[in-house]
């Protein structure tokens, strides 16, 4: 909230809280469910309730919810329509459930064939190899780039943070470039 403050962007910001179910709403099966909800139910209630710009909503996540985040663009870009235009995936764990993730991204790939994606994903990662998730990070940007989806704008970015602490800086840039 303090970065929306401070950059003086008006947007209504929704947080999820608590860590009791995140092994189950940010990994495969119950990703699949919980993303369902995030588009069919809570969107919906949020925007019944205030005036939203839907070409600007954002979904993002650290770590597993950050790898959610990711998977919840592949579940959209395979489908007919986006309900989220910004995917903000800070140190996602796309190591933990790579099979998942490749497929689900494979499905995207086959679902876009000649079609835009008009979607913008930033990916943020600390630098630190064996104590980050560096790597995986890493293979899903290198996996997306060699895609080159029309219409795609990937974003990489990569920090002198530690695990968590990678989160307030990317969320500045992020919203930095996408509130200019």
């Amino acid at each position: 909230m303090a970065t929306l403050v401070r950059r003086r962007v008006e947007a209504i910001l929704v947080g999820i809280g608590g860590t009791g179910r995140r092994s189950t709403d940010y990994t495969f099966p119950g990703a699949v469910p919980y993303h369902d909800f995030l588009t069919t139910e809570l969107v919906p209630f949020i925007e019944s309730k205030y005036r939203a710009d839907a070409g600007k909503r954002m979904l993002t996540g650290l770590s597993l919810s950050g790898s959610m985040t990711g998977h919840a663009l592949f579940l959209e870009g395979a489908s007919p329509a986006l309900t989220f235009s910004y995917f903000l995936s800070f140190e996602g764990s796309y190591g933990f459930q790579q099979g998942e993730t490749d497929d689900l991204e494979q499905k995207m790939y086959d679902a876009k064939q000649g079609k835009t994606l008009p979607a913008t994903l930033i990916l943020a990662r600390c630098d630190a190899t064996t104590t980050c998730n560096y790597a995986p990070v890493d293979r899903i940007y290198q996996k997306l780039l060699k895609r080159a989806y029309t219409g795609f704008t990937l974003v990489e970015n990569t920090y002198s943070t530690a695990h968590v602490q990678t989160d307030p800086p990317a969320f500045e840039d992020a919203i930095a470039m996408i509130f200019r």
